[in-house]
């Protein structure tokens, strides 16, 4: 077993307890983590999955915030990235 499959294998111990799963980015391997996912049954928990460009850690965050957080909801000044 190469030195990836490890990694994804570590990546999807840490995907078991959650509720949901946004999969995004650039390149291939989205679809070599969601095809791990579907071997492992964590699949059914992928509640998005799309390509997306190359992003900063802020629009990483925006993403994420726009995806989980119902609309018109904000966080309070201390949750927000600092960067």
């Amino acid at each position: 077993m190469g030195h990836l499959a490890n990694y994804y294998d570590e990546v999807i111990s840490c995907l078991r307890p959650a509720k949901g799963i946004l999969l995004f980015g650039p390149g291939e391997a989205k679809g070599e983590l969601k095809k791990r996912s579907e071997r492992d049954k964590l699949d059914l928990r992928i509640t998005r999955f799309e390509t997306s460009d190359k992003m900063t850690e802020r629009q990483i965050s925006q993403k994420v915030r726009r995806h989980y957080l119902p609309s018109g909801v904000t966080l309070p000044p201390g949750r927000r990235s600092k960067r």
